[in-house]
């Protein structure tokens, strides 16, 4: 089964701002909340950084470049976030329809069921086994109507955690 990301995620372009030209060498953009200020030197001195004022590029093509050949990924399937929080978000809105269910465990990760929420989806529980991941139970949980499965390893709240093996058992 080949899972896609909605229509209108893949009809997305990165958000590029647009500054308009300057002939000045320093300009401040208050349209993007930077600090005319800058920050503290006690920081710019402690980072050996002065651009704290600024937003960092929403996109780091670097940062993905470099995690892509440290692990010998393809960077076109990597994407960066603030947090896991955002990053389940994100991957429950571009996923996630209307009725598409998206399967989570019992003691699972508190963002699971919110984000699926937020995406118009259908959450999913999968009973667990002395507050461990069962495979098996999620496995049974599969329908026509799944589209994702949330899995936080180890698991958040409880801390156990399932094996490499149960894990590609149940990819």
């Amino acid at each position: 089964m080949s899972v896609h990301p909605k229509k209108s995620i893949l009809k997305l372009h990165g958000y590029k701002p647009n500054f308009g030209k300057s002939n000045l060498k320093k300009v401040i953009h208050l349209s993007a909340n930077e600090n005319p200020l800058g920050c503290s030197n006690k920081i710019s001195n402690s980072f050996n950084k002065n651009n704290f004022n600024r937003y960092p590029p929403q996109l780091s093509e670097e940062l993905i470049s470099l995690i892509a050949k440290k692990h010998n990924l393809d960077k076109n399937k990597i994407i960066l976030g603030n947090g896991s929080d955002e990053l389940i978000s994100i991957i429950a809105q571009s996923y996630l329809n209307v009725g598409d269910e998206a399967i989570y465990t019992q003691y699972g990760f508190l963002q699971f069921p919110q984000a699926i929420a937020v995406a118009g989806g259908r959450s999913v529980i999968a009973k667990e086994l002395k507050l461990t991941v069962s495979i098996d139970n999620i496995l049974k949980k599969v329908t026509k109507n799944t589209r994702l499965i949330f899995l936080a390893n180890p698991n958040n709240p409880t801390g156990t955690f399932i094996r490499k093996n149960q894990i590609n058992r149940l990819i």
